[in-house]
This record gives structure tokens, sequence and C-alpha cells, in this order.
């Protein structure tokens, strides 16, 4: 199949059903706007004083429709779908964790010694080095027997991922890492966010009803209490306003939802076919499918949540007539036949989860390590088939990662994986090569720390310096997730111990500089530091300066010689599609102290500009046809510190 084709083809029609959302929010928001201004003619109608007999009636809805009437009214009924969009974003605030524990999950801890919990978080893990992001919270739905998952947050850096048990127990590795790619195209792909926004403008669309049921029953107290002739009169025109109003609302809603669904189904189809795309694997995503249609429950939950979710999730969980009129995903059989155009028809029947005995299909991708990934093609081939293997989650990406956890002691990865140790690897990380420094570290370390810490930083340093500098970012991004375990006490401590290690012999590297970009930035954004900042550029032409640093400390990542440098400078400016006007910088002038500033004012740009500024940096690390490991942590850095991972920079 082509993936791309099918990619490229979802996400124009999510394009247009985004739009179509907007609109019928508009419209809706008109009608209910058209039913108050009749109701308050109809009020003023039956409360007018009668007239002289003989005398002409005077057209009543006169006043009402006056543009001040109509402006207050147009403006309520929207004050009324923002403030109940704001209000239900505002629960969901902190991301994927409030999804999460609405659906009953429960977060598996890092350090879980739990043999299928520890596999699921091994392909978390695996499937996040290979992508560039943060590596997601896990969340498992004990209480769900169904075949189901989920991806939500505001963005990678509040992504959770949630499985269910039956989903957990039934699948086999090679299947359950076919469902967590389909999931890592929903964080990468910004999924996560329109479905958070889609609940929100549906609970504020929702809130139309509400104000209408209000209406009612105002009307009705008022029918019951009133006395004079008008009374009959006013309790006709509140309780049809409030009925109009609900069924505005009520159609609002069920509008919202069939557009809702249908723009699930399009993300549903591009899913899958990024999960082939990430693992080179048909078998797996299709073979998760397959057993979910052998299984009995199929993705049914029983969290009574659910069908305010449901777009979100890997498998449609709505039954009855609903299932086939307001459907978020696709039929399994089309979403099968996708994937594997030569399926027979067969679905697999897994045993019970209780009676099943895990066994892991071995995948066999493409063997070429992430340094390599951008050299994986001919050196006939030009140079955006180098940026694709650079920017794009592929099979070799995923066996490096896979490769990678496997050379590591297991003593580290515990370590890394557990909230107390996890501030003692991060440390060591930051311990310096040179001897003098790092006697001068451990001996701050001593004072700043107790003496159990400063053992385990000695103890895991000689395996951090075997792993080599290409396992150092990756460890660090492993122990995130724990570092988020931490109490904020605990973190604060630890985060000033971390710049003491870093300000030790006065001077910044360059993997220190992206060791607290890359991890410690997420980890101070979960206890409440910097958060992203607004979009306030929307094209790069007064961004030359910025440009220029970051572009030149690419450029002399990838090469020590000036010319090469120069060239490979001049390549990245051109893919910025502003090559005037911009030198190469001198490596002292592009050193972390002015490559920090740079991104922070980067980060303001627009996303499609952002893209471009990743593609151009990505064309930058490719054009050589191969990364470094300097590139490649510039590269996850600064794909990272714009909110574009390197999936989404084509």
């Amino acid at each position: 199949m082509d993936f791309f084709t099918h990619q490229d083809q979802a996400r124009r029609r999510s394009r247009v059903l985004s739009v179509v959302f907007g609109v019928a929010v508009v419209v809706v928001a008109a009608a209910a706007t058209a039913v108050i201004l009749g109701a308050i003619a109809a009020v003023v109608a039956a409360l007018a004083d009668p007239e002289p007999p003989g005398a002409r009636r005077p057209h009543w809805t006169a006043p009402v429709l006056s543009p001040p009437v109509v402006l207050i009214s147009s403006g309520s009924i929207l004050a009324l779908i923002l403030g109940g969009t704001l209000f239900r974003l505002w629960e969901l605030r902190s991301g994927g964790a409030s999804v999460a524990l609405s659906l009953g999950g429960r977060r598996v801890a890092p350090n879980t010694i739990d043999p299928t919990e520890r596999r699921l978080l091994n392909i978390v893990e695996e499937m996040a080095l290979a992508a560039g992001v943060p590596t997601p919270a896990v969340y498992l739905l004990d209480n769900e027997t169904a075949i189901n998952a989920f991806a939500a947050g505001h963005e990678p850096s509040d992504a959770v991922i949630g499985v269910t048990r039956g989903c957990l127990l039934t699948l086999n590795r090679e299947q359950l890492q076919g469902v967590i790619a389909h999931e890592f195209s929903h964080i990468l792909n910004g999924d996560m966010r329109l479905n958070l926004r889609m609940v929100g403008l549906l609970f504020g669309i929702l809130m139309i009803s509400v104000a209408g049921r209000i209406v009612l029953e105002a009307g009705l107290r008022a029918g019951q209490a009133g006395r004079g002739r008008n009374a009959g009169a006013v309790l006709l025109a509140l309780v049809g306003g409030g009925i109009a109003l609900i069924v505005v609302g009520s159609i609002g809603v069920l509008v919202g939802t069939i557009i809702k669904a249908a723009f699930g189904r399009q993300r549903e189809y591009l899913a899958d076919a990024a999960a082939v795309q990430f693992t080179r694997n048909p078998g797996g995503i299709a073979g998760a499918l397959r057993v979910l249609g052998g299984s009995a429950r199929r993705g049914r939950l029983i969290n009574p949540h659910t069908a305010e979710m449901s777009h979100m999730l890997f498998a449609g969980s709505v039954t009855g007539w609903l299932d086939r009129v307001m459907a978020t995903h696709p039929p399994l059989e089309d979403r099968i036949r996708r994937v594997m155009p030569d399926w027979d028809g067969t679905m697999l029947f897994a045993p019970t989860p209780a009676a099943r005995a895990d066994r892991p299909v071995p995948i066999r991708p493409i063997t070429v390590p992430l340094a390599a990934a951008a050299a994986a093609l001919g050196p006939t081939q030009p140079i955006d088939d180098g940026l694709a293997a650079a920017s794009d989650i592929s099979a070799a990406h995923l066996r490096h990662a896979e490769d990678l956890l496997g050379s590591l002691p297991p003593a580290l990865l515990t370590a890394a994986r557990t909230p107390y140790d996890a501030r003692a690897v991060l440390l060591a990380l930051l311990l310096d090569d040179r001897p003098g420094v790092q006697a001068g570290q451990f001996a701050a370390l001593e004072h700043l720390v107790s003496p159990d810490t400063v053992a385990t930083v000695r103890r895991l340093w000689p395996m951090i310096a075997r792993a080599g500098r290409a396992a150092r970012l990756p460890l660090a991004a492993i122990a995130l997730p724990a570092l988020r375990a931490l109490s904020p006490d605990q973190y604060r401590a630890f985060r000033g111990v971390a710049e003491a290690l870093i300000d030790a012999d006065q001077r910044v590297s360059m993997f220190e500089w992206s060791l607290e970009r890359l991890v410690l930035r997420h980890a101070d954004r979960h206890f409440g530091g910097r958060r992203p900042l607004g979009t306030q550029y929307y094209a790069l032409n007064k961004l030359g300066g910025p440009i220029a640093v970051l572009l030149s400390a690419v450029a002399h990542a990838g090469s020590e010689d000036a010319s090469a440098a120069a060239e490979t400078f001049a390549r990245a400016a051109a893919a910025t599609g502003m090559p005037g006007g911009m030198t190469l910088l001198g490596t002292d002038d592009c050193g972390p102290s002015a490559l920090g500033p740079a991104i922070d004012t980067l980060e303001t740009v627009s996303p499609a500009r952002k893209r471009q500024l990743l593609h151009a940096v990505a064309a930058a690390a490719g054009l050589d046809r191969r990364v470094s490991d300097r590139e490649a942590e510039l590269l996850r850095v600064v794909s990272d510190n714009l909110g574009v991972p390197l999936g989404r920079a084509r």
C-alpha cells in the first residue's frame, strides 16, 4: 500500500471536516439566537398594553430586532458556548492524565516488575526513543477486559497512553507494538489537542440545551404563579422558547458528534497507515485488528465517560444503531484491508486473557542505527530522501531504539525507571569526562545530597561512560517519567543540584544544554514551571538572526571543516526560503548561550513555519548522508523545543 498517499488523503479530509465543524458551530449559534429573539418578541407582545378599539397595532418585532438586541442575544449565545467549552477544557487542563483518570485508568509505575506491564512500558519507551519525543506516562484500565487503547494530551510533553487490561493480556508483543505505534501517530500528528478541543466544543454546544431546560423550568414556574391575563401567553412563550433551545442544542450536539465521528474515521485511517510506516510490519497492526474482530467484547468499554471520549480510542466502543450512524471508527474490515490488502477475511480468535500464555513475536525490521538513518539511501538519491530518513520514524529508528535498550545494563535501566534513583542517573549524566572537573563536581555533590545518593552516582557513572554518548540523551528520556513521580519539593531540590553540577566548570557544554532543554524543561512544566509561548511570528523574514544562530550550530555540529560547514549552512538557509542576508557564524557565536535565546524566539513562530525550520535543520543534518551523535542530539532538541515532533517535519 502507498502509506504516504493514505496519510495525505486523511489529512486533507480532516482539514475539510475542521472547517465544517466550525461552520456547524456558527449555524447552531445563529439558530439559538433566532430562538431567543423569537421568545423575547413573544414575551414583549404578551406583556404589551392592549390598544384602544380600532387603533392600529404596532409591529412588536421592531424593537426586538434592533441591532443592540440582536448583538446582545448572539453575544450571549456565543458566550454560553465559549464558557462551556472553556470550562470543560479547564477540567481537562492536566491533559492526558485527566482523560485517563476519567476512564478509570491507573498509572503504571515506571519501575514496575509485573512482566506484562514491563513489556508494555518497554514498547512505549522504544517508540518514544524512535520518535524523539518525551516518554509518555502509561495508564492501565484495569477494569476493562475489551481490547482498546488511546493517546491523550495537549502536546507531546503531557501526553499519556492508555491501554485496557484486555488489550495488554490478549495481544502478543508484535500486535501490541502495532497498537502503540497507532497511538504514537495521534501524538505526532497533533490529533490529541484536536480531540480535546472537540470534547470542549461539544460540551459548549450542549450548554444551549442546558439553558433551554432552565428557561423551560422558569416558564413552568411562572405559569404556576401567574395570575394576570397575560400569564398564559408568557408561559407559552417561555416554554416554547425553552423547548426550542433544547431542540437546537440537541441538534447541534448531534451534528457535532457526526462531524466528530467523520473526523475520527479519517484520523484512524491515518494512524493505521502510520503504524505500518513506523514498524514496516503490517502484521502487527493488522493482527491486533483481527484479534479485535475475533473477540467477544471487541472494543466496548464499561466506563460511563466512554461516549464522550470515543473518538480518542483505538477501537469503536459504541453499540447499536449509533455504531452505524455516528461511528467514530471505520469498519474493522476496511481498516484491516487497508493495511493488509491480501487479507482472506478471517479473524483471529485469541484465548481468553486468563488462559493466555504470552508468546512475543519478534520483529525483524531494517537494522540501520539512528546515527546512520540519513545515510540509509544510496548516494545518488536527492537530499529530500535523506531528509525523509532523518525526520520520519522508521523501522530503522525503532530497531535502533530496541537495540539501544537491550545494550544498556539492566541495573542502569532499573535505576532510570525508579523515581529515587532516576535523580542519580541524571546527575551522573551531568558528570564531566575530565577527571579534574569531575572531582570538583563530586565535592559539590557531597555537600548537596545524601551520602547514599553520592554512592549511587559513583556506581552508575562507569556504566554510563561505557554506554557512550549516543546512549546518554535516550537514557535521560527514559528517566523522565520517573522524575515526574517526585514530589514538588523533591524535584526543586534535585533541580538545584543539577544546576550546581552544570555550573561547576563555569561553562555549559552542548550536551549539558541539550539535557536541560530536552528533559529538565519537560519536568519543569510538569511541576508548574514555564509554559509554552504563544504564536507571535507568522513569517521568517524578521528572524534572520535567531535562524542564523540555529543553522550555524547545526552546520558546526556536523563538520569540523570550515568549507563543509559553510556548504551545509547555505543548503539549510535555502531550505528556509530566505537564503540571502544570513552568514555562517563562528562556533563561539552559536554556542549554548546564544542557541537557547534563539530557540526561545523561534518557539513563537507559527506551526507551519516551525515545520519549515525543522525541515531545514533536518536537511542540514542529512546533507552528508550521515547523522553524527551531536547532530542527532541537536535535531531532537530543536524538534522538541519547537513542538514539532520529527515525524511531522515533512
